[in-house]
């Protein structure tokens, strides 16, 4: 049986982390699956988590919150950051054209209740 890895503790609204996977993703796609080696030396969160979707993960079950930031409403905030749901959408459909099993669950509101999740 294979190793099951859990990320309970990777919690974050991470809109930054989550653009820049998604950029790492669709330059992976683009180039037919292949991870350049620019990519396999950097190590910031968004490049961490793309070696490890592509590297360790044959099963991904996201956990997806709906609530917004207020912070990311703003009048100065960046468009395409305020995206989580779509950037998320695409992140699935690269993974799944690559290879991956995937499954999105949305929580139905806000944070679980009494760490019991949707």
């Amino acid at each position: 049986m294979g190793k099951t890895y859990c990320f309970d503790d990777l919690v974050t609204e991470g809109v930054l982390t989550i653009r820049r996977t998604l950029e790492n993703l669709r330059a992976i796609a683009a180039a037919e699956g292949a991870v350049s080696l620019e990519l396999r030396d950097k190590g910031d969160g968004a490049t961490q988590l793309t070696n490890f979707l592509l590297q360790k993960c044959t099963q991904i079950q996201l956990l997806i919150g709906r609530r917004e930031n207020p912070a990311h409403r703003g009048p100065g905030f960046p468009p395409e950051l305020t995206r989580k749901h779509q950037n998320i959408a695409e992140i699935i459909a690269i993974l799944s054209s690559l290879g991956k099993k995937t499954e999105a669950i949305y929580y139905k509101t806000g944070p679980a209740e009494n760490g019991v999740c949707p």
